[in-house]
């Protein structure tokens, strides 16, 4: 009888234990999940930026060649496309940083996950999951400064034509031209 009662407590033991990594092996996929959204939003995050960058960079191109004007002084020209140069320049190192590389599934590495629990096969992915969030959200952060750096640069190399051309050059015309009207 006693045999009896070990036996149906084991049983009931191993119910338990099984129930137990079932509901970890849940709970693991329900992260898992969650953590598979967030680097699908980091990674259109990333594209847009992208996008941002590759504008800047056109934009910043086209506002050099705008800007130099063979008919006036250099210097007119020089802070503008200086701007515009470093405005491309900065734009360029925001594209660089593209994407982390994350942890690469080898046969090695698959061996390991193939000998190892459903639960513990689980966690390591889910950890290297959450390295590779953690190195693109770093990544994002640094792409995004790049893009706003380069932005205002570019902002500042059109309000420095805008100023030259309509300010400091009817200025500077307008005090020649009134030297020459004295020496008449």
């Amino acid at each position: 009888m006693w045999r009896r009662f070990q036996s149906r407590d084991s049983a009931i033991e191993a119910e338990r234990q099984a129930q137990t990594v079932r509901a970890a092996s849940e709970k693991l996929s329900l992260i898992s999940s969650e953590v598979d959204r967030q680097l699908a939003d980091i990674a259109t995050r990333q594209s847009n930026a992208i996008t941002r960058a590759s504008i800047i960079l056109a934009a910043a191109g086209v506002s050099v060649f705008a800007a130099i004007d063979p008919q006036r002084e250099l210097w007119m020209s020089a802070v503008p496309t200086g701007l515009s140069l470093i405005a491309a320049l900065v734009s360029l190192a925001g594209l660089r940083y593209w994407k982390s590389s994350g942890t690469e599934s080898t046969v090695a590495r698959v061996q390991v996950l193939m000998a190892a629990s459903v639960v513990d096969a689980q966690w390591s992915l889910l950890n290297d999951k959450h390295k590779e969030l953690f190195a693109a959200r770093r990544d994002i952060k640094r792409k995004s400064q790049y893009v706003r750096w380069s932005t205002v640069l570019l902002i500042a190399a059109w309000v420095s034509v805008i100023a030259i051309r309509f300010v400091l050059e009817p200025l500077i015309l307008g005090a020649s031209s009134t030297e020459e009207a004295r020496v008449l």
